[in-house]
């Protein structure tokens, strides 16, 4: 039999993909013959899976009088995730094949007990016009409201740092204090301050480099701790360019603005929902853009710079939050 093209899809029961599962096809004999493996794939975080088959013995065995029984293309399925092993038959159409639905719902290795959230906050500290202080005294006061409001039970425990508190050696430490216990395995960080062109983060201990930022957390929290930091939810400016940092620094997945993020009210609380639903963390950071209609908050952020003849900054505003790392990764996932 010649090799074909296949492709599928795999999803739990309740409808999420099976990212990251072994899917293997057989082409089955009757009558004696032997079964043939001829495709074995892993899912990727869509559930989606294609491939090329091996080829395979275009007979089913021999039948009575040694007649030999032509190939009746019999292909089965089974896929092999943490949850469960699954088998049935493999079903082709047109353009692909039926969906693989599995009789059970997704491992969820990582559960509310055993993830700690570390929130720093730190915006209006030092800022002298009173409209500018005003934005960003709201900023942090709802940003600290909305991860109370979606994932105050979605957390064994909330760390939160502010104020005078806020500097990157305290941040450090609330988030090897998270890892240090032994049922945690993922710990995550919402990081509401300022940040700058250049990879640049400003704490109340002052301006940090991305790289700075990362060779202090490795030079702060042992491998086996930082091992368990997952996911970077960035409110910061220009969060994009310290994106690459954080994940040298041993987080697995981490959003942050392409330019100036002005859209906080309308973005963190779809995001902060979406992730306390268990959707992926692509799925979160694109309800997290779409929250601010229209970019209303993005003009308006344009035109208060504007008004104060600084247009230079209106035209780095840009909220939009992109992906760095490991874009499946759900609230209930294993870092390693």
């Amino acid at each position: 039999m010649a090799r074909i093209n296949v492709s599928g899809s795999v999803f739990y029961n309740d409808m999420t993909p099976a990212g990251n599962v072994e899917v293997k096809l057989i082409e089955l004999d009757l009558m004696g013959g032997s079964n043939d493996l001829i495709l074995t794939k892993i899912t990727d975080g869509y559930g989606k899976f294609s491939g090329r088959t091996a080829e395979w013995k275009d007979r089913e065995g021999t039948g009575p009088f040694g007649v030999v029984i032509p190939d009746v293309f019999l292909m089965h399925f089974e896929v092999n995730t943490p949850a469960g092993t699954h088998r049935g038959p493999f079903m082709m159409t047109g353009t692909g094949s039926v969906p693989i639905v599995l009789p059970f719902a997704p491992f969820k290795p990582v559960a509310q007990a055993n993830r700690e959230l570390v929130q720093i906050t730190f915006l209006s500290d030092g800022l002298t016009d009173p409209a500018e202080r005003f934005l960003y005294e709201f900023i942090e006061t709802g940003s600290n409201a909305l991860v109370d409001l979606h994932l105050a039970n979605a957390y064994r425990r909330i760390h939160r740092i502010t104020g005078n508190q806020a500097t990157l050696a305290n941040m450090i430490s609330k988030l090897d204090l998270a890892a240090s216990r032994s049922s945690t395995l993922a710990v995550d960080l919402v990081l509401c301050t300022h940040g700058g062109t250049r990879s640049r983060l400003f704490f109340k201990d002052g301006e940090k480099t991305g790289t700075q930022v990362k060779d202090a957390i490795i030079a702060g929290i042992s491998a086996a701790r930082r091992n368990k930091l997952r996911m970077v939810f960035s409110t910061a400016c220009f969060g994009n360019s310290h994106n690459s940092k954080w994940i040298q620094a041993g987080f697995k997945v981490v959003s942050g603005s392409e330019g100036i993020y002005a859209d906080s009210q309308a973005s963190m609380s779809p995001f902060m929902h979406a992730w306390s639903q268990e959707k992926t963390f692509e799925d979160c950071i694109n309800k997290a853009n779409a929250g601010d209609i229209g970019n209303v908050a993005d003009n308006l952020a344009k035109e208060f710079y504007r008004a104060k003849d600084r247009a230079d900054l209106a035209d780095l505003v840009n909220s939009n939050r992109l992906i760095r790392g490991n874009h499946f990764i759900r609230i209930y996932s294993s870092p390693e």
